[in-house]
C-alpha cells in the first residue's frame, strides 16, 4: 500500500480548503462535491475525481486562479486523457459571470476540414458562406471564452484568424467583412512546449504568459490509490451497480501502472473491470489484456515461482563440489 508523506498530506488539506473557499465564492460545479447520480459516461469528467486530481498540484491551482483573473490567453500543455476542457471551464467560471458563454472550436471537425477543402478547390462562394457560419458561431463567445481543442490540428487559415484575434480583437472574413470579438482565447495541445515553440512560434510566444502544464498521473503515484477509489465509486454509480471492493493485488497493479492515457484510461479500465467481474472483489483477471500482461511480468504466478525455485535448487545441486561422478552413476 502506498502511504502519503505527512507534509504532502497537510499541503493537500490546505488546497482542499482553498477549493472549498473558491466553490463558495464562485459556485462552480467542478469545485463542489458531486452528490447527484451520474447517468452518462461524459459525466465522469467532472466531479470528485477531477477535484481530487486538481488538489494534487497546488501550484497549478494557484497559477490557474491568478491567470483566470486576468485577460491573457490561456495555453494548456497536457497529455492524452487529461481533462483540459473541464479545467478551462473551471478557469472560465472563475473569471466570467454565469451568462458568459464557453464556445468549443474543434480544430479537426468536419466543418473546418470542409472549409479548407473548399479554399483549396477555389470554390469561394461556398467557402465564404461557410466562413460566415463559423464566424457567427465564434461570435457567441462575446465576453466569454473561446476554447480550441488541439493546436496541432489547426489549419493555417484558423491559425491566422487566432493570431489576428489576439493582436487586434477581431478578424477579417474571406469577403472582407470585419468581425469584432471581445473574448478570451484558450488553446489546448498535447505537444510539448519545445515542439509548440518550434512549429508555431507566433502563437506560442503570444500566449506564453498564460501557459500552464497539466500534470499526468505518473507524476503523482502517492495519490493513485485515492484516485482509483473515487473513479471506481463514480463508475459503479454510473452503471447503477453495487460498489465492489478492490483487491489488494489489483490495487497494487493499478497504482504502479504508468497510465499513458491518464484519467480517460483510468475510467475506461475500471469500467471494463466492472463489466467483466462476476465477484464482489475486483481481481487482476478482470483487468484488460495489457494490464494482465503487466501483472504477469511484475508478479509471476505461484506455479512459475515454484518452477523457478526447483530449477534453481537443481542447478545449485549439480554444480556442488560434493557430487562425485562414477561412470554413468551420480552419487554423493
Amino acid at each position: 500500500m502506498v502511504t502519503r508523506d505527512p507534509l504532502q498530506k497537510r499541503i493537500s488539506i490546505t488546497y482542499r480548503l482553498l477549493l472549498n473557499h473558491a466553490s463558495i465564492r464562485f459556485g462552480h460545479p467542478l469545485l463542489r462535491r458531486s452528490e447527484t447520480k451520474l447517468n452518462e459516461p461524459t459525466a465522469l469528467s467532472c466531479g470528485s475525481l477531477l477535484r481530487e486530481w486538481l488538489i494534487q498540484d497546488g501550484h497549478l491551482i494557484e497559477a490557474g486562479i491568478r491567470i483566470a483573473r486576468t485577460s491573457h490567453p490561456i495555453l494548456l500543455f497536457s497529455e492524452p486523457g487529461l481533462p483540459s476542457r473541464p479545467f478551462t471551464q473551471w478557469m472560465h467560471a472563475l473569471r466570467s459571470n454565469r451568462a458568459a458563454t464557453f464556445i468549443v472550436v474543434r480544430a479537426s471537425s468536419i466543418v473546418a476540414a470542409r472549409l479548407q477543402r473548399l479554399m483549396q478547390e477555389n470554390q469561394w462562394d461556398d467557402a465564404i458562406r461557410l466562413d460566415h457560419h463559423l464566424s457567427h458561431q465564434w461570435m457567441d463567445a462575446q465576453n466569454g471564452t473561446l476554447f480550441v481543442d488541439e493546436l496541432m490540428d489547426l489549419s493555417p487559415y484558423f491559425r491566422r484568424r487566432i493570431l489576428e484575434l489576439i493582436d487586434t480583437g477581431g478578424w477579417m472574413a474571406l469577403d472582407g467583412t470585419r468581425y469584432e470579438l471581445n473574448t478570451r482565447i484558450a488553446v489546448a495541445t498535447n505537444a510539448t512546449p519545445r515542439d509548440c515553440a518550434y512549429r508555431f512560434p507566433e502563437i506560442y510566444y503570444r500566449m506564453i504568459v498564460g501557459s500552464l502544464r497539466l500534470h499526468p498521473l505518473r507524476e503523482i503515484p502517492s495519490a493513485m490509490p485515492q484516485l482509483i477509489r473515487i473513479a471506481l465509486q463514480e463508475t459503479a454509480q454510473m452503471l447503477d451497480m453495487p460498489e465492489k471492493r478492490m483487491g489488494t493485488h489489483t490495487m497494487d497493479i493499478l497504482s504502479r501502472y504508468s497510465w499513458p492515457g491518464n484519467l480517460a484510461e483510468l475510467k475506461r479500465v475500471l469500467l471494463y473491470a466492472l463489466l467483466h467481474c462476476d465477484q464482489n472483489v475486483l481481481l487482476p483477471t478482470s483487468l484488460p489484456a495489457h494490464l494482465r500482461r503487466y501483472f504477469q511480468i511484475s508478479r509471476p504466478s505461484r506455479f512459475a515461482r515454484y518452477v523457478r525455485r526447483k530449477t534453481h535448487h537443481r542447478t545449485q545441486g549439480l554444480s556442488d563440489s560434493s557430487w562425485s561422478f562414477t561412470g554413468n552413476n551420480i552419487s554423493r
